[in-house]
């Protein structure tokens, strides 16, 4: 052990590469569906970064996802993530037997700590992907 004295630096190195994390499938709620994970952060999609409609969201297996700019109005800044995926059209019933219209979208991911501090939205970690 160490005894640490004021003006003593430590310095922590982490991968902060970005992954797709997948749950066991007997997690029924989460199959066919990614978490986002950038170092030891694990991401959220918002409704307020999303069109206010993150349900119709998912992504493919392709969906390049990119690390932005500090999102700075957000606790100080963050860190955001981009990525392509799709959004699915809202329909008029809520049962159909026609396959709904999809549209190619972006969408942004913020840090899961960071969510519910700019007013009420929705909020979801494991995103349904796509083949």
């Amino acid at each position: 052990t160490k005894e640490y004295q004021e003006g003593d630096e430590i310095e922590l190195t982490l991968d902060m590469s970005v992954h797709k994390v997948y749950t066991n499938s007997k997690v029924a709620n989460n199959t066919g569906m990614v978490a986002l994970q950038r170092g030891p952060l694990v991401y959220c999609v918002e409704g307020i970064d999303n069109q206010n409609d993150i349900l119709s969201l998912s992504l493919t297996e392709h969906s390049l996802i990119t690390v932005q700019p500090v999102i700075k109005d957000l606790l100080g800044g963050v860190t955001s993530l981009t990525f392509t995926g799709i959004r699915t059209r809202e329909v008029d019933t809520l049962y159909t037997y026609h396959k709904p219209d999809t549209v190619p979208c972006n969408i942004t991911a913020i840090p899961y700590y960071a969510w519910g501090n700019r007013g009420i939205t929705q909020m979801r970690v494991w995103i349904p992907e796509r083949s």
